[in-house]
Order: structure tokens, then C-alpha cells, then sequence
């Protein structure tokens, strides 16, 4: 149900954001963890809102989070209307951490059947933080800045770059279309895309060269092709060794194991760890393939 319209068609971010936190955003969170503590009786609920406010009254030195909406004075309420008003993004992340922290928490001393999990209601706070291009996520406890596990831009620049030259369009397509199926965690098609632009480069690349191929050539023969006829060449070949088993058993592996062949009885599930590494993967290897070719031809025009 989740899957709506204005999400499959958002364009993605130049950067993400890492100094505010919109007012979508804001209610989305509030709707996350009430979503948790709705699950319990409201005295219960209370109790564990009591404790923290308690918590964040003692953290940011103040006697009450709510002062003058005495009609609406529920523990739940004051915790949710300091949230929505809080100017300062550090303490709003500690509201976040305080509340999140407790969720984690609660099913081990509150003996009671429910239907969301710490660990659902967590996921769906992270997906949120991705939805509105937000630059942390909440892990082990704390807020941290996803820097590290964003795709490396510039090689993805380059990428872009590289295959949007006319030459090798196809394959620019391709990866734009992976580029994007990953940014909406279509991860089955994101893997398809990003081995159909490696194909795509190499048959252009030995198209141009005038080594001749087969359509139906798998990855596998591509690479052989491209090895064969020293695109990489022989003086180098031996120092990386490990690259055409990164280049054989890398992409074409992760696709075909995940996205390439039916799914059986079972359904196969892509993490989203694999699917960004396989992308960073095809980008890499992209642009090394491309930069050969231009050395190469720069040669062979001299």
C-alpha cells in the first residue's frame, strides 16, 4: 500500500539533508512510535510515557515538556507537542534517541502479546529517513549520518558522465535506469539493469575494436573477449589477479543468485546492502573498461 505514486516518481536528491527536520517528517516519526505504543492499554501507555518524559525533562533541564494545554495533559501528549516544537535539531535527535531507545526496550518488561516488534517499528523509522532524503538513520541506539553508506557520488558522476557520451548511450540508459529502480528499492531490477550496462559497455567496446562477438555472449564471454585481446594489458593482467574474478563472479553472480533466474517456491528477498554494493560495483568497473578503451584507441590513432 505504501508503494504510492509521488514515491515511485521522486526524482533523486543532488544531497541529502542533514540540518533540519521538515514537518513531514516530524509526524511521520510521531506516527511511527505511536504506532508501537498504541499496541498497549492506555494505562500502560501512560506509565512508559511518563518515564520518558521524565527522562527528557532531566536531559534538557526542564521542569515539564508541557506547560499551558492543561485540557490535553497526557504523558503521550507532552512528549509529542515538545517534539513538534523543538527549534534545535541536536535535541530533537535526542527525543528521538530517548524514545526509540525505550521501544527497544519495553518488550522485555512489559509482559504483553503485540503485533509490531521494536525491530519493525525501527525499519519503518529508517525507511522514513530514506523517503525524505534525510541524512542519518537510527542504529544500534543512536542518530548517525549515512555518509559512508551512500554510493560514492563520484564515481557514479563519472559514470554518468562516461557513458552519456553518444557512443555508449545504451548502456547510460541502463544504468540510470538501475540508478533508479535502486533509489525506489526495486532491487531485483536494479541488480537486472546494472549487469545489462556492463554487458551493454563491453559489446560496445568490442564492437568498436572490431573483435566481433555473439549477441547471445553471457558476461563471462564478454570479459574472456576483452581479456583475450588485451584491453587490459598482459603486464597488468597478473597484478590483478583478482580482477577478472571480481569482474566473472562479481555482478553477473550477485544478479543471477538474486534477480536473474524464477524464485521457486521461495521468494528472494535482495537486501538493500547487496544491491547498493552491486551498483557501486558495475560503476566502478564501467568506468576502468571505458578508460581503457580510450587509451586504447588514443594508440591506435597515433
Amino acid at each position: 500500500m505504501r508503494d504510492i505514486y509521488s514515491k515511485r516518481n521522486k526524482k533523486a536528491p543532488d544531497q541529502l539533508v542533514y540540518d533540519r527536520i521538515d514537518e513531514k517528517l516530524r509526524v511521520q516519526i510521531i506516527r511511527t512510535w505511536k504506532k508501537f505504543f498504541n499496541q498497549y492499554d492506555e494505562e500502560t501507555s501512560e506509565k512508559l510515557w511518563g518515564q520518558i518524559n521524565t527522562v527528557i525533562c532531566d536531559e534538557h533541564g526542564k521542569h515539564t515538556l508541557l506547560k499551558d494545554d492543561w485540557f490535553r495533559n497526557k504523558e503521550y501528549y507532552r512528549c509529542q507537542n515538545y517534539f513538534e516544537n523543538l527549534e534545535s535539531l541536536e535535541k530533537s535527535f535526542d527525543v528521538i534517541e530517548i524514545v526509540f531507545r525505550a521501544i527497544s526496550k519495553i518488550p522485555e518488561f512489559v509482559n504483553q502479546r503485540i503485533t509490531y516488534s521494536p525491530e519493525e517499528i525501527v525499519k519503518e523509522l529508517n525507511e522514513r529517513f530514506r523517503e525524505n532524503d534525510f541524512g542519518f538513520e537510527f542504529t544500534k541506539g543512536r542518530m548517525v549520518r549515512v555518509d559512508n553508506k551512500l554510493l560514492h557520488k563520484d564515481i557514479l558522476n563519472q559514470v554518468i558522465q562516461l557513458t552519456n557520451e553518444r557512443l555508449f548511450i545504451n548502456a547510460n540508459e541502463e544504468f540510470l535506469s538501475a540508478l533508479d529502480h535502486l533509489r525506489h528499492r526495486r532491487n531485483k531490477e536494479a541488480l537486472n539493469d546494472s549487469l545489462k550496462s556492463f554487458e551493454s559497455t563491453m559489446k560496445i567496446i568490442i564492437h568498436e575494436m572490431g573483435w566481433g562477438y555473439d549477441e547471445r555472449d553471457t558476461a563471462s564471454k564478454l570479459i574472456q573477449k576483452c581479456l583475450e585481446n588485451e584491453l587490459i594489458p598482459k603486464s597488468l593482467q597478473s597484478q590483478f589477479s583478482a580482477l577478472r574474478t571480481t569482474l566473472e563472479a562479481g555482478i553477473p553472480t550477485i544478479r543471477n543468485k538474486n534477480s536473474g533466474h524464477g524464485q521457486g517456491p521461495k521468494k528472494i528477498v535482495v537486501p538493500d546492502s547487496l544491491a547498493t554494493y552491486s551498483i557501486y560495483m558495475t560503476g566502478t568497473c564501467i568506468n576502468y573498461l571505458i578508460e581503457l578503451y580510450r587509451e586504447r584507441s588514443s594508440t591506435a590513432n597515433r
